[in-house]
């Protein structure tokens, strides 16, 4: 059973999530995709939300396709609390014996996002995780163009776009030459217009499987969950590259993350990494190697200074 599970609440992230996110789930290859097999949505929003959710035109459609519920929730409090409180009542009630997929209500997937989802799932049941890197971008310019057009957005396309609208915390952890985040958990190299390079110690957790649903973690769905469940690292999938799916998230322009003045080097890493990261982020999570590319990956492509370099900082953590 896969349920999808989005957390939204405030009239501007309704607005996103509703008008543009929602517009291209309901793709082909995404939930369409998805009709008559064993899958259901689950909203969880705030009772001032609720409404303006129940009668918006893309969520009727949504409910044409596949089962879906609206859950109105009492919480209060900053985005990543009221985001973990959410999270937690959707394990609770849904997280047993099923695979969980965590919409961020303000992330783009591609068109055949969802049927992939699904279709590692079915030729693998015992996956249990699937994780990806979604790049920042501004939510601004590039909701609107998402709005105003109606693109068939496949990995390709969707990467091409994307890169038009890199946020300023995206590039600012691009190691050409060095980055100017503190937040060293993800390092992006730009080898050319169509193609960015990551390394992570970070990945967001699109799909989760749960036998355990009364377990507690402290933070959001990224941070201790992980080490809770206990899974043995050979069940997750890594996405690393971007033909097979992509995401992007759209996030307000002038919201920054990290960003610093200062120029940060390899060894900022190790130190940034030995006191904030996990032993599965540091060993597990940054042997991974993704591709987020519009184009086809050069033949000749040479990245020896870049394993050289990940492989300095991976023996110092």
């Amino acid at each position: 059973m896969l349920n999808f599970i989005t957390a939204v609440w405030g009239d501007d992230f309704v607005d996103l999530f509703t008008d543009v996110i929602l517009k291209y789930h309901l793709s082909n290859n995404n939930l369409l995709y998805l009709r008559n097999k064993p899958c259901a949505f689950n909203i969880y929003t705030t009772e001032l939300d609720f409404d303006k959710l129940r009668n918006h035109n893309n969520i009727t459609l949504l409910s044409k396709i596949i089962p879906l519920r609206i859950i109105k929730t009492n919480f209060y409090g900053e985005s990543h609390e009221l985001l973990s409180k959410m999270h937690k009542q959707s394990i609770y009630e849904l997280g047993y014996d099923s695979h969980l997929v965590f919409l961020s209500a303000d992330t783009i997937w591609s068109d055949g996002t969802f049927k992939n989802i699904y279709n590692i799932i079915n030729n693998n049941p015992n996956t249990k995780a699937i994780y990806s890197v979604t790049l920042r971008t501004n939510r601004e310019e590039f909701s609107k163009d998402l709005y105003h057009n109606n693109y068939i957005l496949d990995s390709r396309t969707l990467v091409n776009l994307a890169f038009d609208y890199l946020h300023k915390t995206t590039l600012s952890l691009m190691w050409n030459p060095n980055p100017t985040n503190m937040w060293l958990s993800h390092l992006y190299w730009k080898i050319n217009k169509d193609l960015i390079i990551c390394k992570c110690f970070q990945y967001h957790p699109l799909v989760i499987y749960f036998d355990k649903p009364n377990l507690d973690f402290n933070s959001t769905i990224d941070g201790d969950l992980l080490e809770k469940l206990e899974y043995d690292p050979i069940d997750y999938h890594f996405i690393q590259d971007s033909d097979e799916f992509v995401g992007f998230e759209l996030s307000p322009k002038n919201r920054l993350i990290g960003n610093t003045e200062n120029i940060h080097t390899r060894d900022d890493v190790i130190n940034f990494v030995n006191k904030h990261m996990s032993k599965i982020k540091k060993y597990i999570f940054f042997d991974n190697i993704v591709y987020l590319h519009s184009e086809n990956i050069p033949e000749d492509l040479n990245i020896d200074n870049i394993l050289d370099m990940c492989s300095y900082i991976r023996r110092r953590i």
